[in-house]
Formats: structure tokens, sequence, C-alpha cells
């Protein structure tokens, strides 16, 4: 695989996550936020905003405590 990731049409794919999965990846991305790669950011937004979309600001907080 080249550094260039954006021309390789074949490389996007779909996939709908489960809710735990969301949970484990929000997680996982909130403890490494400081070294999230470029080009996740928007990805890991996108999760974290499913996050707290679902849950209470109460629960959002202790998820993420």
């Amino acid at each position: 695989m080249t550094d260039d990731v954006t021309k390789p049409a074949s490389l996007s794919f779909s996939y709908e996550f489960s809710p735990n999965e969301t949970a484990l990846i929000a997680r996982f991305f909130r403890d490494r936020e400081e070294s999230i790669p470029s080009g996740l950011e928007k990805f890991a937004h996108a999760v974290e905003k499913a996050v707290y979309n679902s849950i209470s600001i109460g629960d959002a907080e202790r998820f993420y405590s």
C-alpha cells in the first residue's frame, strides 16, 4: 500500500458498527486523542458525536471519565 491512500477507490468500504463497537471505538479515540493520525479526525469526531447523540449528558460524563 502506498502513502497516498486518497487515490484507490477500492479502499472505500461500508460497515455498520454495533453499539458496543461504537462505544469501544469512542473510548479508544478519547484515550488517544493526542495521537489520532492525520486523516482520522473526521471519523473520530463522527464516532464521538454518535455517542453524545445517543446518551444523556450525565451518561456521557460517566462514559468518558
